[in-house]
């Protein structure tokens, strides 16, 4: 009745952009289907065959429905979407710095088969979407700067692990140094998206700007390939810079 009588009153009716719906759905039942329908049962011990299948259909089926309404009147342009992946991406890789400051010898020995982890990472992925939504708001970011700042943080992972191995290549090997080098790499992914926030934060992006850019780097990295084949380079300090 209200919706009526706004057309009546020729007050426009602002459209909610859901261009990443089906992304956002398909998305989120793959985290459920992976997470939940195959990591439930294995943490629970649950070996009847016909259980872990009824326990996979109704987490298909319930993560669909469940997804399909939560979305419903959800503003998702592809840009919050792709924001909301990096933070289930940053959630499930929080693990690892965890697990290199305890020693991965220690987590191996009290966590040997491995449902301490995933546990973890049926906690953390949700998790870190959450906070990434809450953070693409917190910014105010258009559709084409989000869809920036999520492809420079992945990035930032790649470019913080290529740094610190050339400051010290043996980094990696070393149990204490690699504690450190660890948690840098997780924080240097983070350290490159707030700084393509600050970046761009006052200029216009598009999400076919940020997508050409995207492009661009990956061109960029076919073209360093065939490079250090053209050269045959043997020396990892120079392909690595």
């Amino acid at each position: 009745d209200k919706i009526e009588e706004i057309k009546n009153l020729n007050i426009p009716i602002k459209k909610i952009n859901q261009e990443a719906r089906w992304r956002t759905i398909y998305s989120g039942m793959a985290f459920s289907n992976t997470l939940y329908g195959i990591g439930l049962p294995y943490v629970l011990g649950i070996n009847d065959g016909r259980f872990k299948d009824g326990l996979r259909l109704m987490t298909f089926g319930g993560s669909f429905y469940g997804m399909y309404k939560y979305t419903s009147q959800m503003e998702l342009p592809y840009g919050r979407f792709q924001f909301q992946n990096t933070g289930a991406i940053f959630g499930g890789l929080s693990l690892f710095p965890l697990i290199s400051i305890i020693g991965w010898d220690n987590w191996i020995d009290f966590d040997e088969k491995g449902k301490l982890s995933l546990i973890y990472e049926m906690i953390s992925i949700p998790y870190g979407v959450i906070l990434a939504d809450r953070l693409y708001y917190k910014w105010g970011l258009t559709n084409g700067q989000a869809s920036m700042v999520s492809n420079s943080s992945i990035n930032g992972l790649l470019n913080t692990s290529l740094l610190l191995d050339i400051i010290y290549d043996d980094g990696w090997s070393d149990e204490n140094i690699s504690r450190l080098y660890t948690s840098l790499t997780y924080l240097g992914g983070f350290g490159q998206g707030y700084l393509m926030k600050n970046y761009i934060y006052d200029k216009s992006f598009t999400e076919d700007d940020a997508l050409f850019v995207q492009t661009s780097s990956l061109v960029g990295f076919y073209n360093w390939l065939n490079i250090i084949n053209i050269i045959d380079s043997e020396n990892s300090f120079l392909n690595e810079i």
